[in-house]
């Protein structure tokens, strides 16, 4: 049950993922805040895409609603289910 998927950036030589950073901070930014868009957006294509790009699944926007809220509060079940499966957690609810 573990999950394997790996971020390119995670993929090479150790030599080489010792000295690489994984995400500055502004990309990491842009990712999660792609991602809150696209959940409101009731695009769960464009969730998928921006979590394997390496967005954090349990972002929060300024009044600290997470993917896993927006999805729930305009019942995107579909979405809901796929971030449950994936690692969203209830506790930021």
């Amino acid at each position: 049950g573990a999950v394997t998927r790996l971020h390119p950036s995670l993929v090479g030589p150790p030599a080489e993922l010792a000295n690489r950073p994984i995400f500055d901070l502004t990309q990491q930014q842009e990712l999660n805040e792609a991602l809150l868009t696209a959940a409101e957006a009731h695009n769960i294509q464009e969730v998928k895409r921006l979590l394997d790009a390496g967005a954090d699944i349990n972002a929060a926007d300024e009044d600290g609603f997470t993917v896993l809220v927006t999805a729930l509060s305009s019942y995107q079940l579909d979405l809901v289910d796929y971030l449950v499966q994936h690692g969203a957690t209830i506790a930021q609810i």
